[in-house]
C-alpha cells in the first residue's frame, strides 16, 4: 500500500456561535473565537490517498486530477471566504477545525476514483490540527450528511513547547559504559533540548460546540500536568520518576502520557516529542 499526500492552502474568516447558546454562554464556551465580526487563518491542508500502483502508469493516482479535485472542492469554496456564511456544507455547523475537516472529506470522498481517501489533515495554524479518516474504534466523530459512505474518526493535535536539561546516566553501567552508549548526552553537567509536544485527543464532536474537548480545558490541563512541572527543570533531579530511570526521551513521552491520560472531556490518542528537528518519538498507550 502506498500512500500519496498533497498539500493545498486557503484563507477564511469564521467565528464559533451555537444560536440556542445565550451571550454569556457564547462568550465562556468559545472566548474570543465567539466575536460575531469573525476572524481568520491561514489554513494548510494535507489529504492523503492510499493504493497500489496501476501497472501501467506506476502511479496510485493522477496527481494533476488530485491537484484540480483540491482546487475545485476545496480552495475555490472556501479560500478568501467566510465559512460562517458562504460555505453551504458548514450550515447550521460551528466551523471548528473538526468540522471543516469532516466536511472536507465529505466534498472529497466520492470525487477520489483511484485510490481511496485515506486522511484528511487541517491545520488551523502550525500548532493546531485536526485529523480525519475513515476508521473506525467506536467514536463517530461526525454525523455527516448526504453522500457519507462510513463512520468517520476525528482527533485533534495541540503543540505545546517547554525547556528542560538532562542527563543520560544509568547507575547500572560503568562510568565507560555510559561514555559509550550515550556518547556526550552523558556529561555529567546534563544539557538541554526546547522540547515540542504533541498532545492528540480523539472521540466523538461534541454538536453542540462543534468540538471534541474544548482547548480552553485542554490547554490548562496541559500546563498544569506537563509544562508547569517540566519547564526549565534538570529531569533528572525535578522531575521524581526520574530519579531512578534515564530520563532519554522515550521515558519522557511515557511519563507526559501517563500525566495526561486522566484527561476527562476526550480519549488521550498519543503524545509525541521533538526533541530535536532530527528525533521525535510517540507513545500511544
Amino acid at each position: 500500500m502506498i500512500r500519496v499526500t498533497r498539500r493545498v492552502e486557503f484563507s477564511a474568516a469564521h467565528f464559533y456561535h451555537n444560536p440556542a447558546f445565550s451571550a454569556e454562554e457564547n462568550k465562556r464556551v468559545f472566548g474570543k473565537c465567539s466575536n460575531l465580526h469573525g476572524h481568520g487563518h491561514n489554513y494548510v491542508l494535507e489529504v492523503t490517498v492510499a493504493g497500489e500502483p496501476d501497472s501501467a502508469t506506476g502511479m496510485v493516482l493522477d496527481l494533476k486530477e488530485l491537484k484540480d479535485i483540491l482546487q475545485r472542492e476545496v480552495v475555490d469554496r472556501m479560500d478568501h471566504r467566510h465559512l460562517n456564511h458562504e460555505v453551504p456544507e458548514l450550515a447550521g455547523k460551528i466551523p471548528t477545525c473538526e468540522n471543516i475537516a469532516a466536511v472536507i472529506w465529505n466534498l472529497l470522498d466520492p470525487r477520489i476514483k483511484q485510490g481511496r481517501l485515506d486522511r484528511v489533515r487541517l491545520y488551523e495554524s502550525p500548532d493546531l490540527f485536526a485529523d480525519c479518516t475513515a476508521e473506525s474504534n467506536g467514536d463517530v466523530g461526525f454525523a455527516g450528511g448526504p453522500g457519507v459512505t462510513a463512520p468517520l474518526k476525528l482527533s485533534l493535535t495541540r503543540r505545546y513547547r517547554f525547556a528542560a536539561s538532562h542527563r543520560l546516566h544509568s547507575a547500572q553501567f560503568s562510568e565507560e559504559e555510559n561514555l559509550r552508549l550515550y556518547g556526550k548526552c552523558s556529561n555529567p553537567y546534563g544539557h538541554g533540548h526546547n522540547y515540542i509536544v504533541e498532545v492528540t485527543i480523539a472521540g466523538p464532536v461534541d454538536p453542540a460546540t462543534g468540538m471534541i474537548a474544548n482547548l480552553g480545558e485542554l490547554d490548562p490541563f496541559v500546563e498544569r500536568e506537563v509544562i508547569e512541572a517540566f519547564d526549565q527543570k534538570y529531569l533528572n533531579e525535578e522531575i521524581p520518576q526520574f530519579s531512578a530511570q534515564v530520563p532519554t526521551t522515550e521515558n519522557v513521552c511515557r511519563e507526559i502520557y501517563r500525566r495526561l491520560k486522566p484527561f476527562p472531556a476526550a480519549r488521550l490518542e498519543r503524545v509525541r516529542i521533538e526533541e530535536t528537528s532530527n528525533n521525535s518519538f510517540e507513545f500511544a498507550g
